[in-house]
């Protein structure tokens, strides 16, 4: 059986040593095409909110990581791996891209909270614009992560489900 028919492994990190496990697993991921999907929650996330979740996607693993930014606070883009990259380094390379959908809260608030200017961006919200015609958006602001996938993914029937 394809991994892909499978629903991928989840990871939660909240201690500073499984944080240092993902960096150093990341120190190798794969950037053509880019296979690092990112997204940040918090509570109205922009400048002034905090975020509370970063959820990292790493394609060639097939691994979901759910970075509790709540309980490690500014360890979460601090702490080094064995090669002495911080989550920090990894979001602000310009060697590594990064696939966000809507980064624009995301991007205000890691560079008001936390200083990290966001380098090499995909923003699959823009590129999901630019593949449609003028005026398929006039009737909503934009679309969701969902409706993209459910648009426009190519995965087994079992995994969209799941």
């Amino acid at each position: 059986m394809d991994q892909r028919d499978t629903v991928p492994m989840v990871k939660v990190v909240d201690t500073p040593a499984l944080l240092v496990e993902l960096i150093d697993d990341l120190s190798d991921v794969a950037v053509d095409p880019p296979s690092l999907f990112v997204d940040l929650e918090g509570e109205n996330l922009s400048w002034t909110c905090s975020i509370l979740i970063i959820t990292l996607y790493v394609e060639p693993k097939y691994v979901i990581c759910l970075i509790d930014v709540w309980i490690l606070q500014a360890l979460t883009f601090t702490t080094p791996g064995k090669s002495k990259k911080t989550l920090k380094d990894i979001l602000a390379s310009a060697s590594i891209p990064k696939v966000f959908f809507d980064v624009r809260h995301n991007f205000e608030a890691l560079q008001e909270q936390y200083n990290i200017a966001l380098r090499v961006v995909h923003d699959v919200q823009l590129m999901e614009k630019a593949l449609h015609p003028p005026g398929y958006y006039a009737w909503k602001p934009g679309t969701s992560l969902a409706r993209c996938i459910e648009n426009d993914a190519v995965m087994p029937q079992s995994v969209r489900l799941a």
